[in-house]
């Protein structure tokens, strides 16, 4: 797993045709290479994506159903989440 540095330096390296930073290809780079490692599905889920990032958002009950619909026929009985906010570059 990379540092946050090295993060941000493959981030620089990894460019769209658009100029911006490969954002899902590396994610999926390190969700493949966590999936390799544990054999369990990997679920991402970040709160407020459209929002501010900050102390503000949160997980809340009406996050329940697109939970459900992204666990829907998931392998068990083991999962692996990874829960984050936006952070702004």
């Amino acid at each position: 797993m990379p540092t946050w540095g090295e993060l941000l330096a493959e981030l620089g390296q990894n460019k769209l045709p658009n100029g911006m930073p490969d954002f899902d290809g590396i994610r999926r780079k390190y969700l493949v290479q966590l999936f390799e490692l544990t054999k369990r599905p990997t679920i991402l889920y970040y709160t407020d994506w459209f929002g501010k990032p900050g102390p503000a958002a949160s997980i809340t009950l009406e996050d329940m159903q697109g939970m459900m619909e992204v666990c829907k026929d998931l392998p068990g009985p083991n999962l692996d989440i990874i829960l984050g906010l936006p952070v702004s570059m």
